[in-house]
C-alpha cells in the first residue's frame, strides 16, 4: 500500500491534536497548508503532558503504517520540543517514570481514539485547516479522555517502589 506524504502528515498533527484533546489541552487549530504543517494548542499543564502530546504524532503514524520511518516524517520540530519538556522533570527517575508509562499508555490512548484520528486526518485532508470550533464538533461522541491514575494510587506505587515490598494498603 501506498501512502501519501500529505497523509502522513495530516496522521502526524492529528495525533498531536487528538492525544492533546483527549488529556485536556486546548487545540486553537490543525494545519497541514504550506510548507510548515502545524497544531497549536494550549500550554501543557506539565512535562508529562507535553511529552505526551509531543510523542503521539509519531505513536500514530507507526501505529497506521506499521513503519518507523513513516513516524518520523514531518517530525522536525518535535525532538526539540520532546527535549525541552523532557528538561523539566526534576529527577532522572521521574523521567524514566514517564517515558515508561508513554511506552504502553500512548499506543493504548491511540489506539482507543483510532476512530476519532481518522476521521479528523479525513477532513484536514479535505479542508487542509481545522479550527478548534471544527476539531471540536469531529471528536464530539468519538474522544476517548485520559484518565490519570488517582494521585494516592501513584503515590502507593511510588512508595512500593521505594521500600520494595508491598504495603498492604489495597
Amino acid at each position: 500500500m501506498q501512502i501519501g506524504e500529505l497523509t502522513v502528515i495530516a496522521w502526524h498533527e492529528t495525533g498531536h491534536a487528538v492525544v492533546a484533546r483527549a488529556m485536556g489541552v486546548p487545540v486553537e487549530c490543525v494545519s497541514i497548508k504550506g510548507r510548515r504543517p502545524v497544531t497549536r494548542y494550549g500550554r501543557a499543564r506539565s512535562p508529562e503532558e507535553g511529552v505526551w502530546i509531543t510523542l503521539a504524532a509519531r505513536v500514530i503514524v507507526l501505529e497506521l503504517t506499521g513503519s518507523p520511518e513513516l513516524a518520523d516524517y514531518g517530525a522536525d520540530g518535535d525532538s526539540e520540543a520532546l527535549e525541552s519538556f523532557l528538561r523539566g522533570f526534576s529527577t532522572h527517575s521521574e523521567r524514566e517514570r514517564v517515558m515508561e508509562e508513554v511506552q504502553t499508555g500512548l499506543p493504548d490512548l491511540v489506539r482507543s481514539n483510532e476512530p476519532a484520528i481518522k476521521k479528523v486526518a479525513q477532513e484536514l485532508l479535505k479542508r487542509e485547516k481545522l479550527s478548534r470550533r471544527e476539531l471540536y464538533h469531529l471528536l464530539k461522541d468519538l474522544l476517548v479522555r485520559k484518565v490519570s491514575e488517582p494521585f494516592h494510587l501513584r503515590l502507593l506505587s511510588w512508595v512500593r517502589r521505594l521500600v520494595g515490598r508491598d504495603l498492604g494498603c489495597d
